[in-house]
């Protein structure tokens, strides 16, 4: 009987265990809307820094750096990923807003911010290895881009979003970012020597609670959209825009991969890394900028939700197509090759 009860719930459980985080954004959603408080209270008192500095701590605790050397002597897929992230998409995106009309609005602005920002820690390496593709590489590429943002991505916000990017105090924006995102990798990075091998043991856990602390950056966000603007047309300028620079950087990742020549699975490396684009970056940035200003707080991360949303749901189905497709031609490759029929029946006949 107990056998026959634990059969009926497996599919259930295993529906849960795959989308439990879908249901927990959704649910940290409603209550940042109905409860939006919460969210400011947690802005209000600092509570977001504090939970940056967690964020990235936790992903120093899980970072396991083994492969990181080997992985950074491919220069060509580190530079490469590094000059579409922070010089090629943000080019392309300012050339847009400039194009496009509205770009020029606070919700322009968020998309500028999102094209900034750096690579999104953990989705990009487990998606490209569901994608069956390098995530030594994707590894590598996260943790560089993530730690350069700490300095480029304030000097590109000063020299992309005109005046309120002129507000930006760039000195103490660095030296806040230094805090909240350099010294808790490391602080975590020097924990997991003291414990690697309970981490090692343990990275499910920790990856639940990392993505734990990113579903409160979700009410902060959802508490500081102004109701008196989020009309319909609005949050489908946001979702559309979304779709639409999601398009944007992964196509350019694949031109860019597919131009310097590397091997398919360090282009679906590349790939992931400079479409999925850090949310955690994208509030700390946000806070930056628009301090004190609440309502240009909730316009310019209503993007950076929305997209946040788009590379969970999409990127997901890629990799899964891409897991597909990569075991077919494993299976493909592995059978031997048979002639072709017209050429046996010539060797018969001979």
């Amino acid at each position: 009987m107990e056998n026959t009860l634990e059969r009926s719930q497996s599919p259930l459980i295993k529906f849960l265990d795959r989308y439990w985080y879908y249901m927990a954004i959704v649910f940290m959603f409603m209550l940042g809307w109905i409860r939006p408080q919460i969210g400011l209270w947690m802005k209000s008192v600092g509570f977001t820094q504090f939970l940056v500095a967690i964020a990235f701590f936790l992903n120093g605790f899980a970072l396991s750096t083994d492969s990181l050397v080997e992985s950074a002597k491919e220069w060509k897929v580190l530079s490469g990923s590094l000059l579409i992230t922070f010089g090629i998409s943000p080019a392309v995106v300012f050339a847009l807003r400039h194009v496009i009309p509205g770009g020029d609005t606070i919700i322009g602005e968020g998309f500028q911010l999102i094209s900034i920002v750096p690579t999104l820690f953990v989705s990009a390496v487990v998606l490209t290895r569901i994608a069956k593709g390098n995530a030594s590489t994707a590894l590598c590429l996260t943790v560089s881009s993530n730690l350069l943002a700490i300095i480029i991505a304030p000097l590109l916000i000063k020299l992309t979003l005109g005046a309120s990017g002129g507000g930006l105090d760039l000195h103490s924006t660095i030296i806040s970012m230094i805090f909240t995102v350099l010294v808790p990798t490391i602080v975590g990075q020097c924990a997991r020597k003291r414990w690697e091998v309970w981490a090692s043991g343990h990275a499910r856990l920790i990856t639940i609670v990392s993505q734990s602390a990113i579903l409160l950056f979700i009410v902060t966000g959802v508490s500081a959209l102004p109701r008196s603007v989020l009309s319909p047309s609005v949050v489908t300028i946001a979702v559309v825009g979304g779709l639409i620079l999601h398009a944007i950087l992964f196509g350019i990742g694949t031109l860019g991969s597919a131009t310097i020549g590397v091997n398919e699975a360090d282009r679906r490396a590349l790939t992931f890394c400079t479409a999925q684009k850090s949310f955690v970056f994208n509030v700390l940035l946000c806070e930056r900028l628009f301090a004190g200003d609440s309502r240009s707080f909730g316009l310019a991360i209503l993007p950076g939700i929305i997209y946040y949303l788009i590379v969970l749901t999409v990127d997901s189905v890629i990799a899964q197509w891409w897991q597909q497709r990569a075991v077919v031609m494993q299976t493909e490759a592995a059978q031997p090759r048979r002639a072709p029929i017209l050429g046996r029946a010539l060797s018969s006949d001979e």
